[in-house]
């Protein structure tokens, strides 16, 4: 069967399915992941083993991870580097041999954590104080400690669950929404920097080995580490990649949609856990949410988006396929078809524009209204 009739044969809203519980996608929160079958779909049909395949948007690495599966080879980029350090970690999960025993030792080590006494461990950040309550951010700073003790990629791993701890520690108590329910803890909130009224104490070691356990289970379900992964990540903007011309035999991607998320903002607590500066990664994000209600926020995007179409064709073999997830907010109905405008010039556009129903519901609208996702495959 040739690629477009598999390409058909696809019902790509998949519905009833969701991330299962034994993906290694379920262990790290990103805003904006698209379902993994959607490029374990596209690797499958449109690559073949051995080739390479590029995701110069790869968020937490989602279609790095289902190529690396599939024996492709792999490079990751993405300009934020909370992106990179998720994508490393799973890289590592899939990859590493020992990562069981250094996981279970990580959480026999912080044993001794649960009768201890919280200790205030060096000066505290006045945008973390805002955010936890003393006695849960010295528990996190013991945690941290603990976790920078271990192997490479264990502490990778440590550092991507610590990450998910560090969010759920940040969600208010007794919190409602204005209809009278239980605030739901989202990136949005974090994105807007709307700080919790009430700062709760949790139990964060008690989180935290729960989130190494099912990690450990998820390792052994799939039988990680018993195979090599040829993965290259790299921290770089989509339209200045440091790889060589011609080096991707497909390029599998969902780039920003206009004024949808705050990438960088919605890691804020990451940048401040890390003392990272986030100007830089502010100034290169592509259709941010924060600037929504600017009026050339939709010409400033399809510029910023022509440029990485020409990188993309620059780095794409002849005869290569690129495979794109692409969609729009609400407001900016109409990027998708401007966008495909400009990959028509650099490109013959083989299959779809294919409507599907969006999987990443960015923020809620009052009016019910879904946003618009479509998928496209085109060659060079």
């Amino acid at each position: 069967m040739d690629a477009i009739a598999q390409l058909d044969r696809i019902d790509w809203n998949f519905p009833g399915t969701g991330t299962s519980e034994t993906s290694v996608h379920r262990l790290a929160r990103f805003p904006g992941n698209f379902m993994p079958d959607i490029p374990a779909y596209l690797c499958e049909i449109l690559t073949s083993a051995n080739q390479v395949v590029l995701d110069p948007f790869c968020g937490s690495g989602t279609t790095g991870i289902e190529a690396a599966k599939l024996g492709r080879r792999v490079l990751l980029s993405d300009s934020n580097r909370v992106a990179i350090e998720l994508s490393l970690a799973k890289c590592a999960l899939l990859s590493e041999p020992n990562l069981v025993e250094q996981l279970q030792s990580l959480s026999e080590n912080i044993d001794p954590l649960f009768n201890a006494t919280p200790v205030e461990i060096g000066l505290q950040s006045e945008e973390l104080l805002k955010w936890y309550h003393p006695e849960t951010l010295a528990k996190l700073r013991l945690l941290w400690s603990h976790i920078s003790q271990t192997p490479d990629k264990c502490r990778a791993v440590g550092r991507m669950l610590f990450y998910e701890v560090l969010f759920d520690c940040s969600a208010p108590l007794l919190q409602t929404t204005a209809s009278g329910k239980k605030r739901r803890h989202h990136w949005g909130w974090v994105a807007d920097n709307v700080v919790p009224r009430v700062c709760g104490v949790y139990d964060v070691y008690h989180n935290f080995r729960q989130r190494i356990q099912h990690t450990i289970s998820i390792i052994k379900f799939n039988n990680f580490g018993v195979s090599p992964i040829d993965v290259e990540v790299v921290r770089a903007t989509a339209d200045r990649l440091p790889f060589q011309n011609e080096v991707a035999d497909a390029i599998i991607t969902s780039p920003p949609y206009v004024s949808m998320i705050d990438y960088t903002l919605a890691n804020r607590l990451v940048y401040y856990w890390n003392n990272w500066s986030y100007k830089e990664e502010l100034a290169s994000e592509i259709g941010a949410r924060r600037f929504r209600n600017r009026t050339t926020a939709l010409i400033d995007y399809l510029s910023q988006m022509e440029s990485c179409f020409r990188e993309m064709h620059r780095l794409l073999k002849p005869g290569g396929y690129c495979a794109l997830v692409i969609g729009a907010s609400r407001k900016h109905d109409d990027a998708v078809g401007l966008a495909i405008n400009q990959l028509k010039n650099h490109f013959s556009v083989i299959w779809g524009p294919k409507k599907r129903e969006s999987s990443r519901r960015r923020v809620a609208d009052r009016l019910g209204r879904a946003s618009g996702e479509s998928i496209i495959i085109l060659q060079k």
